[in-house]
């Protein structure tokens, strides 16, 4: 069973949602300053995610950024509820939003050119790292945030390895889509 995402700009009504999500979500839980959490990031060119499960709750955001000239898309904010976390939610988020850059979603929602992406980035900290690295993320930068008192890491996805992988593990048989969603809910529980 997949998620129903509603892809906005910023200058959608929906916009401040998105905002508001990321601050009760995210921002306050991590006693994070507000001003400060706004990133250059969130600018006009960028796309959001409200995720919404089956009974048509928002349960999660997701935002990006498209950067064309290299063929990239930025994953900066992936916000689970936070009453959900622990649950495999964010890991089918993020196996679905990869499928959703395969399949060009993003073109459209940000009124872009069609493209090919071939890569995915993030920033992760310590704590996340080995979790984005099982969907094949390494690590291609690392800076220390003073305040944070903590390395961060820009991560990458090349989107051909990931799906040549997958291809390659469904055809031998070791692993089904739903046996692979199954499997990752069950790692995160």
């Amino acid at each position: 069973m997949g998620y129903t995402y509603k892809w906005v700009l910023n200058d959608d009504p929906l916009f401040k949602t998105v905002m508001q999500f990321r601050i009760d979500n995210y921002i306050k839980i991590q006693n994070l300053d507000i001003a400060c959490s706004i990133s250059s990031h969130d600018g006009k060119d960028n796309a959001h995610a409200l995720v919404y499960d089956k009974e048509e709750d928002l349960i999660g955001i997701a935002s990006i950024e498209i950067v064309p000239q290299t063929k990239t898309i930025f994953f900066f904010r992936i916000v689970i509820r936070d009453d959900l976390k622990g649950q495999g939610i964010g890991t089918r988020v993020i196996g679905e939003l990869i499928d959703q850059v395969r399949d060009n979603t993003f073109s459209c929602v940000a009124g872009r050119e069609e493209l090919t992406y071939t890569n995915i980035r993030l920033s992760s900290g310590n704590k996340l790292l080995g979790y984005y690295k099982r969907f094949g993320f390494y690590v291609i930068g690392e800076r220390y945030v003073e305040n944070w008192k903590e390395s961060f890491y820009t991560i990458q996805l090349d989107l051909e390895s990931y799906y040549s992988k997958k291809k390659k593990q469904q055809k031998e048989g070791k692993i089904t889509q739903q046996e692979g969603n199954n499997k990752k809910e069950k790692e995160n529980n």
